[in-house]
């Protein structure tokens, strides 16, 4: 049997999409007949693998420290960086002998680069690499971007990795298996006049403690005929302070962080969060969202997707002036509101794991 590995982490410093995307891409191929397993380091989040069963094995690196800046070290050739690459290659030199030969490795990892690349070439016959960065070299076959960019900037990469055959674009966005049926639920309801609107607080798998809580109260302190739905983690340092107010307040409802997280967005009409792979996910079901930049990373696509009406800047801070500000931008109280949900929804086609499946099927053949 053909086997694929992929090489990506989680953290507390590290969000989950790294590891969605891959798992996404994973799953495409066990439904054809491929082998995956997924070399990764230990994490607070060990247990989640257990839920999919198309992994045919886990092989467990030792645990990293990861940097807060971890996301701009490879961009500086930060020699945090360098000793990353070199320990990583290392740790999995050390476990070749599990790994099978002639397999091919997808890499989705902001601090492993050409260096690694070029290394890895010893163990395995291809090197693939899923990377939105695009801001140093790689010596790879093939390079995901699965990101929606301005023109310029998809001109700019292209030109930059030349040599390199390369998937970019919105036919190449990466959306997870429930989130199709979540859209077909949101479309077959989309025209039927909701009581009240909805609203999703998300700030990624581990979110953060103060933007969290400093939404829910912009939201309360307005008075705001609106139903919250917040996604936080047990283990977060406000967790009890936030359950106690959504205890005194009915239109509140905290959800612990789950994979199928798509089953949540799919009540709300907008969001609150942060940017990242949730980013498409929201775009795909037609939800448009007041956002905050919490990464290097995410930065980088700011500007396209203020374009593009995707979605509202709120800057550093979250405020009661800028919430307001956001959900009458994207005229959320008003009737024709629908048609923003629609034109999102038209943006991404959520075909982009099949095609990048079958571009990876041609180096396992």
């Amino acid at each position: 049997m053909k086997k694929i590995y992929f090489r990506c982490d989680n953290s507390k410093i590290i969000g989950l999409g790294h590891i969605f995307r891959c798992l996404t891409i994973a799953e495409e191929l066990s439904k054809i007949g491929y082998e995956c397993s997924f070399l990764t380091s230990k994490s607070p989040r060990q247990s989640f693998w257990k839920d999919n069963f198309f992994i045919s094995e886990i092989i467990t690196l030792p645990k990293y420290n990861f940097n807060l800046r971890y996301d701009q070290l490879r961009h500086e050739n930060s020699p945090r960086f360098i000793a990353f690459e070199k320990k990583d290659i290392k740790n999995i030199f050390a476990l070749k002998d599990q790994i099978q030969k002639d397999s091919i490795v997808v890499v989705d990892h902001y601090l492993l680069g050409q260096y690694w690349e070029i290394a890895a070439r010893t163990i395995f016959k291809k090197i693939i690499v899923i990377d939105d960065l695009l801001n140093s070299p790689h010596n790879c076959d093939l390079l995901i971007d699965p990101n929606i960019r301005s023109r310029l900037d998809t001109e700019r990469i292209k030109l930059k990795y030349k040599n390199i055959k390369m998937l970019t674009g919105k036919n190449f966005v990466i959306i997870r298996p429930g989130f199709k049926k979540a859209r077909q639920r949101i479309i077959n309801q989309l025209n039927i006049r909701k009581k009240i609107i909805s609203c999703l607080v998300l700030f990624g798998g581990f979110g953060n403690n103060e933007n969290i809580y400093n939404a829910l109260s912009c939201l309360l302190r307005n008075r705001l005929s609106i139903k919250i739905h917040a996604v936080i983690e047990r283990n977060n340092k406000k967790f009890t302070q936030l359950k106690n107010i959504a205890d005194k307040n009915k239109n509140i409802k905290l959800y612990n962080f789950t994979k199928n997280i798509e089953q949540i967005m799919e009540k709300c009409d907008i969001a609150i969060g942060a940017l990242g792979t949730n980013t498409w996910e929201r775009c795909y079901l037609g939800i448009p969202a007041l956002v905050m930049v919490n990464s290097y990373n995410q930065s980088r696509f700011l500007d396209n997707l203020v374009d593009q009406n995707i979605i509202f800047d709120l800057g550093k801070t979250i405020t009661d002036k800028k919430i307001i500000n956001g959900f009458n931008h994207f005229q959320l109280f008003k009737k024709n509101y629908l048609k923003t949900r629609e034109r999102l929804m038209k943006k991404i086609d959520g075909k982009g794991n099949q095609r990048i499946t079958k571009e990876l099927i041609k180096f396992l053949s």
